[in-house]
C-alpha cells in the first residue's frame, strides 16, 4: 500500500487544485484522493493514488494516511501557507511554487493526466463550497432582518 507524501498532493494543487481552503476542513482532500485511487485502480493507471492506504476516521469518513502530514510538508517547503487567523485559517496556495509540478503533469500519459486534472479539479470545488458555506455560515449566525413583521389584524373585505 502507498502513503501519500507531499508530491502527489503537489501535483493535485497543479492540477488546478484548490488556491485556498479551511484549514479545519479536512475531508475534501481525503474524500479527493480516495475517489482518485478508486477510479485509477479501475482503469488500470500506473498512478501510485491506485494503492493508497486508507483507514477509518470519525472527521473525515475515510482518511488517507500521510495526506495531513503531506500539507504540514507542502507548508514546511513554501508551497502552502496559512493565513487568517482562529476558525478562518486557510490553506493558501503560493502559485508561483507549482512551476515545476504542472512541467511534471505534462510527462504524465493521457489517461492519467486526466484522472489527476479531474480530482484536481473535484478538490478545488469541494473546497470552494466548505469555504462558501463557512462564509455563509457566519453570516446567518443571526437574524438578517432587522426587526420583525408586526402581527396586526386583517381586515376584512367584503364579499369574502
Amino acid at each position: 500500500m502507498f502513503v501519500i507524501g507531499p508530491r502527489e498532493v503537489l501535483t493535485l494543487l497543479a492540477a488546478d487544485g484548490p488556491t485556498e481552503w479551511l484549514s479545519g476542513v479536512r475531508w475534501p482532500l481525503h474524500r479527493v484522493l480516495v475517489e482518485l485511487s478508486k477510479a485509477a485502480a479501475a482503469n488500470g493507471s500506473s498512478l501510485p493514488y491506485a494503492t493508497i492506504s486508507t483507514r477509518p476516521d470519525p472527521e473525515v469518513a475515510t482518511a488517507v494516511l500521510g495526506a495531513d502530514a503531506a500539507l504540514v510538508g507542502l507548508a514546511e517547503s513554501g508551497v502552502l501557507m496559512l493565513t487568517g487567523e482562529g476558525l478562518t485559517t486557510r490553506w493558501s496556495v503560493v502559485t508561483d511554487q507549482l512551476v515545476e509540478a504542472r512541467r511534471d503533469l505534462m510527462r504524465l500519459g493521457p489517461c492519467d493526466a486526466d484522472l489527476v486534472y479531474r480530482a484536481g479539479r473535484r478538490w478545488a470545488a469541494l473546497a470552494a463550497t466548505s469555504l462558501k458555506n463557512w462564509r455563509t455560515a457566519s453570516l446567518s449566525c443571526g437574524s438578517t432582518v432587522p426587526f420583525t413583521t408586526p402581527n396586526r389584524r386583517q381586515v376584512m373585505l367584503s364579499g369574502r
